[in-house]
């Protein structure tokens, strides 16, 4: 396998993390990378708030846009905050390009206990409004 996405859940603030382990390259990378997040968020039958750890996660010079499209629909099916953390430049570019086109989380955070925060902060704006 080309890589994988390993996902840990704190059950102290209800965040459930992802540590995608990826080079993404082609079309057919990002049908498996997709195909992981898939797997794991499905079951849960609702949306959740995800922190995605991108230390170890690339992507080509010529695959953002069709890696956004995919980013973009697993972040809007699954997510209801989303909040990566340690984004390359091209990552991060891609994610924001995929964003703005395609809909989905953006926000980014150096940390993750700021990226805790974010959501926390989120979840507060929700249940003041």
């Amino acid at each position: 396998m080309k890589g994988t996405v390993r996902f840990q859940y704190d059950d102290v603030n209800d965040i459930h993390f992802a540590y995608p382990k990826w080079n993404v390259e082609t079309e057919e990378d990002c049908r498996v990378w997709y195909a992981q997040f898939v797997a794991y968020f499905a079951r849960l039958n609702r949306q959740v708030d995800v922190i995605i750890v991108l230390d170890e996660f690339k992507i080509g010079p010529k695959i953002g846009a069709t890696w956004g499209k995919y980013r973009a629909e697993w972040i809007k099916r699954y997510t209801r905050y989303s909040v990566r953390v340690r984004a390359d430049a091209r990552v991060s570019t891609f994610n924001a390009t995929s964003a703005v086109k395609y809909g989905g989380g953006f926000e980014e955070a150096a940390t993750i206990e700021l990226a805790v925060g974010i959501i926390k902060a989120r979840r507060f704006d929700d249940l003041v409004r």
